[in-house]
């Protein structure tokens, strides 16, 4: 009764947790085979995690989700502004240098477009999904773009740059990510304490796997 008084109210259930968690060990698992080093386990999976966490602090909250006027214009927003990221990483070899940071190859091209199209693709049917149609089980994928796909960027690009003591391919548009990123999260969780909880965590986390990433033993299963 109370999964279905929650389900008709538009607040997550114990239902849609599980399904969210079935989708992220399918998300982290596919990274683990598509890694070239260790670069997209010290990335994509910490996203993952967190990602997964604002799915159980929305669940823990019980508001309602916000309003498809309200959230998606602006989640919309954030994915035009990825295209754009897409296209800075393309042009100045993101794709080249970034895996070599972490013990692996390049990726080819095709791979690069085939991974990033592919998941711009998930990011807008899961958003209509769950914003329009209200099937909440399906939340993650959108979740995960607003926790890496944004903040994720927003907080790794600049860590690069200041590595490499210079510009890092990506880090002008990931820079713009900060003027949405903190929005998004926010009203997915209605809370500025737990969004300002949860993206200094997230910024912690992801700096240290970003920083000992390079040191620790390659991981991968995809190969180099």
């Amino acid at each position: 009764m109370d999964q279905e008084r929650a389900a008709a109210e538009g607040r997550l259930t114990g239902v849609d947790l599980s399904a969210g968690a079935a989708i992220a060990v399918c998300m982290a698992a596919i990274c683990f085979a598509l890694s070239k080093g260790n670069s997209l386990l010290v990335t994509f999976v910490p996203g993952v995690v967190f990602a997964y966490g604002a799915l159980i602090l929305m669940w823990h909250n019980g508001r309602p989700l916000p309003a498809a006027q309200r959230f998606l214009p602006l989640y919309f927003v954030a994915l035009s502004l990825q295209f754009l990221h897409f296209a800075e990483e393309f042009t100045t070899g993101f794709a080249e240098k970034f895996p070599v940071l972490y013990g692996g190859s390049a990726y080819s091209h095709t791979m690069f477009v085939q991974i990033n199209m592919v998941s711009y693709a998930l990011f807008v049917l899961s958003a209509l999904a769950v914003f329009v149609l209200r099937v909440r089980r399906l939340a993650m994928p959108a979740i995960f773009f607003v926790l890496y796909g944004v903040m994720g960027n927003a907080i790794a690009h600049p860590y690069w740059a200041v590595l490499r003591r210079g510009y890092f391919p990506g880090l002008f548009t990931a820079l713009l990510f900060w003027a949405l990123g903190p929005w998004l999260v926010y009203i997915l969780l209605g809370s500025k304490k737990q969004t300002a909880i949860l993206i200094g965590l997230y910024v912690a986390v992801l700096v240290t796997t970003l920083s000992i990433g390079p040191v620790i033993p390659v991981m991968y299963v995809g190969g180099r």
